[in-house]
């Protein structure tokens, strides 16, 4: 495809990271080989350097999609399958890197209870303040993967990484919603559970391009403590002002900073 717009295509992975073990970082398979970083390890090695240099930062919380379906595109590749090993080998690439108390696990969060939900029922989640310095992964994937990920129990313990578990699972602690304006009700429902909501100010290039700011105030008010957004600052691939920022021009919320942030 390069070569029928390019006749000379820039050079990509001079390092041969693409051909080397283990996971790859792409939001698009076959079309983002030319990220920052290539390697999961490389994306893992270059946040802890960032935390270890500011120990006090809010949580860092990285979803994380496993992608394994091949385009609908001729002489796109053939992915591997995100099987029960392969999805357990996220959990070795991460501790690879960090140790476990640099990280927010499961098992810290579930303590002395008998599963993590009963733990977010019962406690709710730590304040901020206590998980300074800390990064928190979430697995973002339903049915046969999600099956695949949790133990044989239903349960995390053990496991790296929270999942998209819905209310009433024992794994149940961190949930995204990705529409506030649909499911405003249940994100505040949610909410006043205990859980953790992650939704979106913004999808699909829409409320950029109509400078449209509705979701992301609804997003606010429905209490999510996490709002996604793809236009932390302006995009500079077409003409738009929009950018989702808080009033006081901050990514934390400076109504209520230890329960809301804004994730880039």
């Amino acid at each position: 495809m390069l070569n029928i717009f390019l006749s000379e295509p820039i050079i990509y992975d001079t390092n041969k990271e693409l051909s080397k073990p283990g996971l790859k970082v792409m939001h698009q398979p076959d079309f983002d080989f030319r990220s920052h970083n290539l390697t999961f390890i490389d994306c893992l090695t270059e946040i802890k350097k960032w935390s270890d240099g500011n120990k006090i930062h809010i949580p860092i919380i990285i979803t994380m999609n496993t992608k394994d379906s091949k385009q609908n595109i001729p002489g796109t590749v053939d992915l591997l399958p995100f099987t029960r090993d392969a999805l357990n080998t996220i959990d070795d690439e991460i501790l690879s890197v960090f140790n476990k108390d640099e990280l927010i696990t499961p098992d810290l969060i579930q303590g002395k209870f008998k599963t993590l939900e009963e733990a977010i029922l019962t406690n709710g989640w730590p304040i901020i303040e206590k998980l300074k310095g800390r990064i928190l992964f979430v697995l973002d994937e339903q049915g046969e993967k999600l099956d695949d990920y949790l133990n044989d129990d239903k349960s995390l313990t053990n496991k790296v990484m929270f999942t998209n578990s819905e209310e009433g699972n024992p794994s149940a602690a961190f949930r995204i919603i990705n529409d506030p304006i649909k499911d405003q009700e249940h994100i505040k429902e949610l909410v006043k559970k205990g859980y953790i909501v992650r939704t979106r100010a913004d999808a699909g290039t829409k409320e950029a391009r109509t400078h449209d700011y509705n979701r992301f105030e609804i997003a606010k008010s429905s209490g999510a403590q996490i709002i996604t957004t793809d236009y932390y600052i302006p995009s500079k691939l077409f003409h738009s002002s929009f950018q989702v920022i808080f009033d006081d021009g901050k990514y934390i919320s400076g109504n209520n900073k230890k329960n809301s942030s804004i994730n880039k």
